[in-house]
């Protein structure tokens, strides 16, 4: 019901569409998804083309509300929603061919560019969000490599290991100094300068790519060991709250070299972005493309023991993807789907009664204002739910969860 109320009301407002970019690559998606459960079909064609129109002209633009290479936010964003799309569609796949050539190159210089940049690293450079982690994620995607993309890879691999071994008096290559943070309050929070352990903006992301491409036998010297040691890292700073375990979101470098945290820092909550589920579900995933047998069995237990709490310790305010609960609905769905659990599902149930009552207590929402930024939108939430009834969904790639 959720999902025609969502597709009527962008029938009445598919127009916006024509001046409102922002939105649509998570439409697309949705669109995507739901598309082999409709009976009219033509119809989701045609709200598809609109988009997709929309799409070219940002990118004939060469700016706009996609600015830059990102995965969120950048051409790499309209990567992810064309490739969904034609996976459950077929369409579109010359466009789609077409883009990935245009941002492997746009990303080889990139890359270039961070490596030029070492020295004053960012996340922007290396995270999944807007970095490297989130390009060099859809590459390593179900696909078969061009020589080009092949080179691309390398070189992100290669950058992500220098990181690694970036060590100077016992600062990490993964220290952001305090000028180049991300949010302005972070200057405050970390007058030292921070090391971010975050899924979404962390060294999370580059330690996936690693292994993921380990797995692949896409490998570069030294790879085996800045895997290695990235694991070391965070099972270093696993800290026992309550019977799991919770890892810093940013730790301040004064208290990395004490090995100590807050653990009151973003409050622990238990999200996507940030919090202990999805660092565990990453965990899981490095465990699995490494052959890592026991780091898989402690991230599997520790997501059944977070599911074993009680709901109202999550610390979540919201529905939404990023740090809400249909980022934890969606981890909870994927370990499912991969090894059935009945406490899973009844926690799966629970958190999508919560996100249908926040759906359709504001069921006047407008398009405008539901549909924007996947992360934070209505097309995240309902795609949460989707993924309960679907046999078989693409999106979760988009989110590095599969």
């Amino acid at each position: 019901m959720l999902v025609i109320e969502a597709l009527n009301k962008l029938e009445d407002e598919i127009a916006e569409y024509e001046s409102e970019p922002e939105g649509c690559t998570g439409t697309l998606v949705f669109l995507g998804e739901v598309y082999p459960y409709l009976d009219n079909k033509e119809k989701c064609m045609e709200f598809s083309y609109l988009i997709m129109n929309v799409l070219k002209k940002e990118i004939q633009e060469n700016g706009g509300t996609f600015s830059g290479l990102g995965a969120f936010g950048g051409l790499t964003e309209i990567l992810f929603a064309a490739k969904i799309f034609y996976k459950k569609t077929g369409a579109y796949g010359k466009f789609l061919q077409t883009l990935e050539s245009i941002v492997c190159q746009e990303a080889i210089g990139y890359t270039a560019c961070c490596k030029e940049e070492i020295e004053e690293l960012k996340v922007i450079h290396y995270d999944l969000i807007n970095g490297l982690t989130g390009i060099a994620m859809y590459y390593l995607w179900d696909r078969k490599l061009s020589e080009p993309e092949n080179f691309l890879l390398k070189e992100i691999l290669n950058y992500f290991v220098t990181i690694c071994c970036a060590e100077k008096t016992s600062v990490p290559g993964w220290h952001i100094k305090t000028g180049n943070q991300y949010r302005i309050q972070d200057v405050e929070e970390y007058p030292h300068g921070s090391i971010d352990f975050g899924l979404s903006h962390g060294m999370m992301g580059p330690l996936m790519v690693m292994a993921e491409a380990y797995s692949k036998k896409i490998v570069v010297e030294g790879q085996r060991e800045a895997i290695c040691k990235l694991v070391d890292l965070y099972m270093i700073f696993k800290k026992d709250i309550n019977g799991v375990f919770h890892w810093p979101s940013q730790l301040d470098f004064t208290d990395f070299q004490r090995l100590e945290w807050n653990t009151d820092k973003r409050n622990n909550r238990v999200s996507w972005c940030y919090g202990n589920i999805g660092i565990s579900r990453a965990l899981y995933l490095v465990g699995k493309n490494i052959s890592d047998g026991a780091l898989m069995e402690f991230a599997y237990k520790n997501i059944i023991g977070i599911a074993n709490l009680n709901i109202n310790t999550y610390k979540l305010e919201s529905a939404i993807l990023c740090h809400g609960y249909g980022g934890l609905l969606s981890i909870l769905n994927v370990v499912n789907r991969e090894n059935y659990n009945n406490l899973l599902y009844e926690k799966e149930i629970l958190l999508s009664d919560i996100i249908i009552n926040s759906i359709t207590s504001q069921p006047d929402v407008k398009r405008k204002e539901a549909f924007h930024n996947f992360l934070y939108s209505r097309t995240g939430e309902l795609l949460s739910l989707i993924s309960l009834f679907a046999q078989e969904t693409e999106w979760e790639r988009w989110l590095y969860l599969v």
